[in-house]
């Protein structure tokens, strides 16, 4: 591991707490905040290295304010992609010990997103909840009841979804033949 490693992790742990700064001042235009969150995710293979405990402790807090204390965004733009990034990080964690210390944070999190925010965003939380149920089966038994509830709710929503989503394009239809 050598002196030479302990810097080179000092740095990056430095860099990294500066970025998530940055990432956490609301002043910073979202164009900025993309290309932040963009490198942490491209940064991502420290997470296979000793840097990932220093690296999760940087970003961990700013990934959940962005994804719990910001709106939800239905449009294509800077904050969409802020959002489904933040997601994407959150995804390729590796389920380890030390993620384990955030588990319920992050489930929380995931659970929030997907019954608030758009299709895209969903799915990748469907992802990532499947696959930590998968990796802390026995830790995460306290949690499948809200999932699952969720899943009901979605279910019995679904004719009514049905009949809206037809009932618009029917609208549509007619309002098309007679233009």
């Amino acid at each position: 591991w050598g002196p030479g490693r302990f810097w080179l992790t000092m740095l990056n742990v430095e860099r990294f707490k500066q970025s998530a700064d940055r990432l956490m001042n609301p002043r910073l235009p979202a164009e900025e905040k993309l290309k932040l969150v963009t490198e942490f995710r491209d940064s991502i293979e420290v997470v296979h290295s000793n840097d990932f405990a220093p690296f999760l402790s940087c970003i961990f807090p700013v990934l959940y304010s962005i994804l719990h204390d910001s709106p939800a965004v239905f449009v294509e733009g800077p904050e969409q992609n802020i959002r489904k990034t933040a997601l994407e990080i959150l995804h390729r964690l590796p389920s380890n010990d030390i993620l384990k210390a955030h588990l319920d944070q992050v489930l929380r999190i995931f659970l929030k997103v997907l019954k608030e925010d758009n299709e895209d965003n969903a799915v990748i939380c469907l992802q990532s909840i499947f696959t930590l149920h998968k990796a802390y089966r026995n830790h995460l038994e306290n949690q499948v009841h809200p999932f699952l509830e969720f899943v009901r709710q979605m279910y019995d929503a679904l004719p009514n979804t049905v009949r809206t989503v037809f009932q618009q394009n029917t609208i549509q239809s007619m309002q098309v033949y007679t233009s």
